[in-house]
């Protein structure tokens, strides 16, 4: 181990010291790891399987003609749970779908309902049969399948209810019937190779996207600060699911960038954020994240909700969460 951590170290020195470098590599908890023990653990054993089905169309994008605003940062304004880590539990899982897809709907349940509550990637592993539990989804990176698969449920439980155990278990489905406390009723693709559009979306809700880790993987693997950029540009495969949690321009740097929540602990990056640069040249945008994304929606109450109000409690409004024209 102690080699390993003084060469993961060369490596960071290496990069630091570079004139051009506009991030920071760091020793962090996976700091102990090769890239590719890192991979195994974060991507999964195996590649998935060649796609079975359809990707899932959303509905249509509803903020086309609107100007966004300069920044948008939900992370400050409050509206997102907790970073989380898919190695909880020891086993490698490569389940960043099921992450990606549950920061987006736990953003959409917050912003509707004022709650932060945290849901279960766990039942999305165990129960989901259109993905491929521990070994990727429908697409690497993709999400879509996640949000059809709540919609049809009626809903999802909780993480406290059904702990992420970091592997595929047997799916409890009389639980999965029985406890839906938070529901969706709909998800929207943004505009394809457009990051004005995906601007429009995230500036009315967090933004669930595929992302290219790829040959740079030991750049991520070991991601301390600072927007990441040219240096570490790759648009296919898009083997990765994060939320874009925001937008801004670093006061020092005067790069444009967005804000990204990973699913790999509150000690990797910035607090288990990292920035992208904003404003590629290529049209999927930085690693990709402008190739194919899409958010949940909801416009009603949880069942909870109804139940404790007799049915009778109308629902409050919260930006970007109304159903597409």
């Amino acid at each position: 181990m102690c080699r390993l951590l003084q060469a993961n170290l060369a490596k960071i020195v290496a990069h630091n010291a570079r004139n051009d470098a506009t991030y920071r590599l760091g020793l962090n908890a996976h700091a102990d790891l090769t890239t590719d023990e890192f991979r195994l653990r974060y991507f999964g054993a195996k590649k998935a399987s060649a796609q079975r089905f359809p990707r899932p169309k959303g509905d249509p994008f509803p903020y086309g003609d609107e100007v966004p605003p300069p920044k948008r940062d939900w992370r400050a304004e409050g509206k997102l749970t907790p970073v989380k880590d898919q190695h909880v539990g020891g086993a490698p899982c490569g389940c960043c779908y099921a992450f990606g897809g549950m920061a987006g709907v736990e953003a959409a349940n917050t912003l509707y309902t004022g709650e932060l509550t945290t849901l279960s990637e766990q039942e999305i592993v165990s129960c989901d049969e259109l993905d491929y539990g521990c070994d990727g989804g429908l697409v690497c990176g993709d999400f879509s399948n996640v949000f059809e698969w709540i919609i049809k449920n009626g809903g999802i439980d909780t993480d406290a209810d059904w702990p992420y155990e970091a592997k595929v278990t047997a799916c409890q489905r009389r639980r999965m019937k029985k406890n839906r406390p938070v529901t969706i009723n709909g998800h929207v693709d943004v505009p394809k190779h457009n990051e004005t559009a995906l601007m429009q979306s995230v500036s009315h809700t967090p933004t669930v996207a595929a992302v290219c880790c790829g040959d740079y993987l030991d750049q991520w693997h070991l991601y301390k600060s600072g927007v990441m950029g040219d240096s570490v540009q790759c648009t296919k495969p898009l083997d990765h699911s994060v939320l874009v949690a925001g937008y801004d321009t670093d006061a020092e740097t005067g790069e444009a960038y967005w804000l990204i929540k990973n699913s790999w602990g509150s000690s990797w990056g910035e607090g288990g954020y990292m920035r992208l640069k904003r404003f590629q040249t290529h049209r999927n945008g930085q690693a990709g994240l402008a190739t194919f994304p899409g958010y949940p929606y909801k416009n009603t109450p949880n069942p909870g909700q109804v139940r404790q109000a007799g049915g009778q409690r109308d629902a409050p409004y919260a930006c970007g969460m109304l159903p597409p024209p």
